[in-house]
């Protein structure tokens, strides 16, 4: 059964209104800095670089990117850049990668030492244009919040002066009678919160600040044609918290569930409520093997990161086996007491098996990167639909309260199509 408040989820329209105050323009991020770096090897910028130059030049670039969060990678870049042929070294200005590497790595710790972000790996096609997957740290998200910034400066000075926003911000609707009885006491604060954030939006619907995150939840239209009226229960549960707390709006990852906490927090919002929708935004869909049960409740292991182990009441009526590997949100508990939760229906992954995730999670984000660039990865992914693709693509069947999925993500296979190019690790 999918949450009451997940069934009247809608995917948001194509808002075309023309904003009468521009936002700030987003500084350049990394991948594009990157490929300045790259280009700047050419010995002739005036000159298009082959395929093969450009795979050389992308490599040392990324590896003297990384070289902040990721300094192993410099040596195994170097050496792996020895292996190019003296013809393609022509069409550089120099045949000494340890030198370009000190230049590069000196020019990302001078310009760009604050700005944070991995490449996690790059291709080049046979055209000799290059992707990237890239994700981007979040360091300096904090000090680039343009929407929630214009929204406090719009709202706050006109608090008490309109009681009905007033009302939503401050998490203090009344409950109509019932209600309650629909949910379990302990996730009944979560759906209460999920209706705080219904009513806002469609308050936000009408604010041009909004447009940035609205383009960005709009594209799982493109995506999914069924997505505004999804058949898939499991799916649609799925959309509503990606929508909500995910589909994030650059350059600060702003989302409707962020906007809304900062704003409920300068509105002095029920502090039941403000732990709920934090415990929201600070959630995301994670990797968990199942370890059997506790009772009623369900005991989960994060594979990776953290490696915390919890157990979860899960409100969905799958409640699986031990040994599953499942693709599942996990929220704290509301209150103090209560245990952990997990509202929206989980996908079981069938294959690879535990080991084949462990081993594709270590090659995306290894360990010596820190469990913060994994969280990022899974809240995040290298692009915003990237975890929505996935789904689609190795959607595999499904049972009540719970999909099937079959295979591993591959970004470019994603965005691109398959890939026709040998791609390159850089970690």
């Amino acid at each position: 059964m999918i949450p009451n408040s997940m069934k009247r989820w809608r995917p948001l329209g194509t808002v075309t209104r023309t904003r009468s105050k521009p936002l700030p323009q987003p500084e350049p991020q990394g991948p594009e800095l990157i490929s300045e770096m790259a280009l700047s090897l050419a010995a002739d910028r005036e000159k298009q670089l082959s395929r093969d130059a450009t795979e050389l030049a992308m490599l040392l670039a990324c590896a003297a990117w990384n070289s902040i969060e990721a300094p192993e990678g410099v040596e195994r870049a170097i050496e792996g850049a020895r292996q190019f042929s003296a013809v393609v070294w022509a069409e550089l200005r120099s045949s000494d990668p340890a030198l370009l590497m000190r230049e590069l790595i000196q020019f990302r710790q001078s310009r760009h030492a604050k700005k944070g972000g991995v490449v996690l790996s790059f291709r080049v096609s046979e055209e000799g244009i290059a992707t990237l997957e890239w994700i981007r740290t979040g360091e300096d998200e904090t000090e680039q919040r343009p929407i929630e910034k214009a929204l406090l400066e719009k709202l706050v000075p006109w608090r008490g002066t309109f009681p009905v926003v007033d009302e939503m911000l401050s998490g203090r609707a009344p409950v109509k009678e019932g209600v309650k009885d629909h949910f379990p006491p302990e996730t009944f604060p979560y759906h209460f919160t999920l209706s705080v954030v219904d009513r806002v939006l469609a308050q936000y619907m009408k604010m041009d600040q909004m447009l940035p995150i609205f383009r960005v939840t709009n594209m799982m239209e493109a995506l999914l044609p069924t997505a505004k009226d999804p058949d898939d229960p499991v799916l649609r549960s799925y959309l509503a918290e990606w929508a909500g707390f995910d589909a994030a709006a650059d350059p600060g990852r702003e989302t409707v569930g962020s906007v809304t906490q900062t704003l409920g927090e300068a509105f002095e919002m029920e502090p039941q409520v403000l732990h709920c929708l934090r415990s929201f935004n600070q959630s995301r869909r994670s990797i968990h093997v199942h370890e059997g049960f506790a009772g009623d409740l369900v005991r989960l292991r994060e594979i990776a990161g953290k490696r915390e182990l919890s157990e979860v009441m899960v409100e969905p009526p799958y409640k699986g086996r031990e040994g599953e590997v499942w693709y599942g949100r996990v929220l704290p508990p509301a209150a103090e007491g209560m245990p952990s939760v997990m509202l929206s229906a989980p996908y079981v992954l069938l294959e690879p098996d535990l080991a084949g995730w462990r081993n594709f999670i270590e090659r995306t984000t290894p360990a010596s990167l820190g469990p913060r660039m994994f969280e990022v990865y899974m809240k995040y992914g290298p692009f915003p639909t990237y975890w929505l693709e996935y789904i689609r693509q190795t959607a595999s069947g499904q049972c009540e309260g719970a999909g099937f999925l079959a295979g591993i993500p591959n970004a470019h296979r994603a965005r691109y199509g398959e890939p026709r190019a040998k791609r390159a690790s850089v970690n």
